[in-house]
């Protein structure tokens, strides 16, 4: 019987950086480690491995940050105002730090609880972490609250039309309104 040959734990961890870099990409080689679960040795024989199909970029801080040479076809633009969900790919693809890229370090001390896991639902404007979020559910009716995080300014409800159309849809569930209020400092 015919076996196919198996791939090395190099060419293996090659996938898995280059399904990282595809989804999330670009990143650091620690994120790349962090969501994998492995130490940078691994990830940095992939790296070697993976040769020319990786690019090295210069990103904020004089950090390195990696990303695939030719990225997947199809993407799109910014998509504008999200309601991100609990673990949401934006936290989990980017070790601690990394994910300063997106909120700043305050901000993450609200969203995320160090001591579960846990992320808060969040909100993404212009590839900023602005704001939380949840459904606050009495009897038949569904309202959305956002908090608005420090030092970032608010957001118009209007601006929340589509993203909330797609929560509907998500949880089929209709909601009746939407308010935004300004965080605790």
């Amino acid at each position: 019987m015919f076996e196919a040959a198996r791939p090395t734990a190099t060419e293996a961890m090659g996938e898995v950086v280059l399904t990282h870099l595809n989804s999330y990409g670009p990143a650091t080689r620690r994120d790349i480690a962090w969501w994998a679960g492995v130490g940078l040795t691994p990830v940095d024989q992939a790296l070697k491995a993976l040769g020319e199909q990786v690019v090295r970029l210069l990103g904020p801080g004089g950090r390195t940050y990696l990303d695939v040479a030719e990225p997947p076809r199809g993407g799109t633009t910014d998509p504008g105002l999200r309601l991100l969900p609990e673990f949401d790919g934006l936290f989990l693809g980017y070790e601690g730090p990394g994910r300063t890229r997106f909120v700043d370090s305050a901000g993450l001390t609200r969203l995320w609880a160090k001591v579960n896991g846990l992320f808060a639902p969040s909100v993404l404007d212009d590839g900023r972490v602005v704001a939380s979020w949840k459904t606050i559910t009495k009897g038949r009716r569904h309202d959305i609250e956002v908090t608005m995080l420090p030092g970032c300014a608010r957001i118009t409800v209007d601006r929340f039309a589509a993203p909330v159309a797609a929560v509907e849809a998500a949880l089929g569930i209709a909601i009746t309104d939407v308010r935004v209020r300004h965080g605790i400092s």
